[in-house]
């Protein structure tokens, strides 16, 4: 294995380590588990950075892709930002968060993005709807999930494919931190549901 790149920074090792393995070069990051295991992961010494490697003679060809990712803008697509600040309804408990049309009294599922009655077709705002009906704490921070206990399912597909850790309480995607392996939640529960 060959150093390409050290970053000080996770995040940005793993998007490099990302890009480099979307355009066809073997990347891992390497650094962060003997970090987390000498509980050194808190200091930001020079020394101590997240190191991108590749195959040997991979090198070059992963420089020129870490700059012309480096030069790169990201293009967003047409509207993102309405789709970035839309509010997620899908955590909300339908039996007690329903909401109805104004018009015809039809209910509505709870999606931000239903903008008419699919019955009478008069324009709808849900979250305005929801807010209404139940006041602006129905969107606090999911409240439908965070309410109940977990079930003994949710809590077994919380559990680390790798070495078995508890992921309850950790965000969707990140590192597990029992072994350093990479989990994705909603990944966890698309393949329990197949």
């Amino acid at each position: 294995m060959e150093r390409v790149r050290r970053f000080a920074d996770e995040l940005r090792a793993d998007q490099a380590a990302a890009y480099l393995r979307a355009h066809g070069v073997a990347a891992e990051v390497v650094g962060h588990h003997t970090q987390r295991l000498l509980g050194m992961g808190h200091l930001r010494n020079p020394w101590m950075g997240f190191d991108v490697v590749v195959q040997r003679g991979g090198r070059e060809q992963a420089e020129l892709l870490l700059e012309e990712m480096e030069r790169s803008t990201p293009q967003f697509e047409e509207g993102w930002e309405d789709e970035a600040s839309r509010v997620d309804l899908s955590m909300l408990d339908e039996s007690l968060h329903a909401v109805s049309c104004p018009e015809c009294g039809e209910g509505l599922a709870l999606d931000a993005t239903v903008e008419a009655c699919p019955v009478c077709g008069e324009s709808v705002d849900v979250v305005e709807l929801v807010v209404q009906a139940h006041g602006p704490e129905a969107l606090d921070g999911e409240v439908a999930s965070v309410a109940r206990a977990p079930h003994r399912e949710t809590r077994e597909e919380m559990a680390c494919g790798e070495c078995g850790s508890d992921l309850s309480g950790l965000p969707v995607r990140g590192r597990c931190p029992g072994c350093g392996a990479l989990f994705d939640k909603q990944e966890m529960r698309r393949r329990r549901n197949r």
